[in-house]
């Protein structure tokens, strides 16, 4: 309930509550409090004010606009964790009704998420760890959001807010991507929900929304480097916690290092040969059979991430010619060889980071494109080098089905190769 200062009292009983103003004068705070013990004293008064406050003009209070790209993603997902929101509606057939109802029950989410319209692209700063920031649930979550709220915009013939959640979408894609290696490769999925979000509304796209999804994503085809950046930022994490590492600290017991690497991203059981090896590797350092000296840790650590960062760095050289990467014995270096693991630039896909998101790009592309043709293709070909992977060399997996098609990435004889 709200109480205004006036020069006189008035009070009236108005949906089964005492609404008033109160007189400012000295017995302000004596009439203040009978009315305060009136209202209370009626059941449901307290709630029935608030719904009439609100259906009176006055606004529920905005949530604050986040500071960072952090904090708008921390906010999206908060939002997300309640009951009842349906499956994002992007498959054939889905109606304008059925993106209300996601589009409402996510309004939290895609309010938080237009933070990234603006963004200036300042990439995070490197956690110290082993192992990157796991985003795969997060933009898991999140790109379904932006795709919906593309597709409602496409559906609704409003060109100006298609283009700034596509640019908001592919701004969130590559912050991620900025991050790691390991982000690099998560932030692939955001332009798969966008090409699922065109697919969707090919038939509501005209010249003017063809246009305006044509400016918006025109900067993002045009950058290049985003692979770079990446593995720069791997480069600065991996330095950043080796160097951390105290030598002369406490031993540090394995089940340290073992949560260590497990958090890092390494999934897989630890192979017998290493587990033996571990054995005798802590004996051979330590008398004690459950922890290994801290500057024994160390040297392993840089080992492993020397290693690392060596691939790294010449996979940002764009060296053509095969490389013989060195390797560690995991007889003799079975610590080194457990932090490697979760870091292998080559098993992360560390090269082609720039080539993933170049395909990405390159499929909303022609998603546009298909949307604006008079006739869809019966063989994708048709289109020459646009149907074609930059990933892979491949043509794009296209197919027809009723009411439209089905557009893909190639995911056949996949190739390695330098990105940049």
């Amino acid at each position: 309930m709200r109480f205004v200062a006036t020069s006189g009292v008035y009070a009236e009983v108005r949906n089964g509550c005492v609404w008033g103003t109160v007189e400012v004068l000295k017995t302000v705070n004596l009439r203040l409090a009978t009315l305060v013990l009136i209202v209370a004293a009626i059941p449901g008064c307290n709630d029935t004010a608030q719904r009439t406050d609100r259906t009176m003009g006055a606004p529920p209070a905005a949530a604050p606009a986040p500071a960072g790209p952090q904090d708008a993603i921390a906010a999206a997902l908060q939002s997300l964790q309640v009951a009842g929101i349906p499956e994002a509606p992007l498959k054939p057939g889905v109606t304008r009704s059925d993106r209300e109802r996601y589009l409402l029950a996510t309004a939290k989410a895609v309010e938080a998420l237009r933070f990234f319209g603006k963004f200036d692209g300042t990439p995070p700063p490197p956690p110290l760890a082993l192992g990157a920031p796991n985003r795969t649930e997060e933009v898991a979550a999140l790109a379904p959001v932006f795709a919906v709220e593309l597709a409602d915009a496409i559906d609704r013939s409003d060109p100006a807010r298609a283009a700034n959640v596509l640019r908001s979408a592919l701004s969130y894609g590559d912050y991620v991507a900025a991050e790691s290696v390991a982000g690099g490769i998560t932030a692939g999925t955001v332009a798969d929900y966008l090409t699922m979000a065109i697919r969707t509304t090919s038939k509501q796209i005209d010249q003017s929304m063809n246009e305006a999804l044509r400016q918006s994503l025109a900067p993002f085809a045009a950058r290049t480097g985003i692979g770079t950046v990446a593995r720069n930022a791997e480069i600065a994490r991996l330095q950043a916690w080796v160097g951390s590492l105290q030598p002369d600290g406490p031993a540090v017991p394995l089940e340290s290092v073992l949560r260590t690497v497990r958090e890092a991203g390494a999934r897989k059981p630890i192979p017998p040969e290493i587990g033996e090896s571990l054995v005798s590797f802590t004996e051979k350092h330590s008398q004690k059979t459950d922890s290994i000296p801290a500057a024994v840790i160390v040297d392993e650590a840089k080992m492993a991430v020397g290693i690392a960062v060596s691939m790294l760095e010449n996979f940002n050289k764009q060296v053509s010619e095969p490389i013989l990467w060195p390797t560690i014995d995991v007889v003799a270096h079975p610590v080194a060889s457990l932090y490697f693991a979760p870091i292998n630039p080559y098993s992360n896909q560390a090269s082609e980071i720039g080539a993933l998101r170049e395909e990405g790009i390159r499929m909303i592309e022609l998603a546009i494109r298909l949307s604006h043709l008079s006739q869809l293709p019966a063989d994708l070909r048709e289109l020459g080098d646009d149907s074609v992977s930059p990933y892979n060399s491949q043509v794009y997996r296209f197919h027809l089905v009723e009411g439209g098609y089905e557009l893909t990435r190639p995911r056949e004889n996949l190739t390695r190769g330098v990105g940049s």
